[in-house]
């Protein structure tokens, strides 16, 4: 149980040694970690409002979605992964057809990960640079570059909280019709974030999610 215990204390937490347990308490430095967060939200909406016509009705939408999100941890050499299903809530802006720019919250829900003898629940706000190409009247295909914050609490043997951010990828495809887009997507929002002692966090998700563009 040494791996989670490692991963928190690089993180704003500390981990406290008990003859039967294991558990985490808060240090003085949770604000500034904190500060991630409102960094991404921060910049999102300044993305937003700097882009062309980002504020225009026939630019400006918004989305929810549903999907799996999958913890992969590894730490010398051992790996182990877990997969839960999450939501997402989207808002963003297609500045022209080739361009555009978005913001998200997800949920990734409570994903087992038995080797390390905890369960991860990660709480993430994303920034996306979005790149899309026709590949039909109604169908594209996009990248998505961009950075995720987040909040990820653990429970089991050992618990806690660790918060820390990653640069995000992703692609997908979308079909729209009228107001309404439907999509389906990859997207990497943590990519092996350093934890400490050779220890590597990767989360990927795959979802659908519905858009309406006003």
């Amino acid at each position: 149980m040494r791996f989670f215990a490692i991963f928190i204390n690089m993180n704003d937490y500390r981990p406290v040694r008990r003859a039967h347990s294991s558990s985490i308490v808060k240090s003085t430095r949770e604000d500034s970690s904190m500060n991630q967060w409102i960094k991404s939200l921060a910049t999102a909406m300044l993305l937003l409002s700097a882009s062309t016509g980002a504020w225009a009705q026939d630019n400006l939408y918004v989305g929810v979605g549903v999907g799996q999100f999958t913890h992969s941890a590894e730490s010398f050499g051992f790996k182990d992964s877990g997969s839960s299903t999450g939501y997402i809530i989207q808002l963003g802006s297609n500045t022209n057809e080739y361009f555009g720019v978005e913001a998200r919250l997800s949920g990734t829900g409570k994903a087992n990960v038995p080797g390390f003898g905890a369960s991860f629940d990660t709480s993430l706000a994303s920034v996306f640079l979005k790149a899309r190409a026709p590949v039909a009247d109604q169908f594209h295909v996009f990248g998505l570059l961009g950075h995720t914050s987040g909040d990820s609490k653990a429970s089991g043997l050992v618990t806690g909280t660790a918060k820390k951010g990653s640069i995000s990828y992703g692609v997908g495809t979308s079909m729209n019709m009228d107001n309404f887009s439907g999509s389906l997507e990859w997207v990497r929002y943590w990519d092996n974030v350093d934890g400490g002692s050779n220890i590597k966090i990767t989360i990927d998700g795959i979802s659908f999610n519905l858009a309406y563009t006003f």
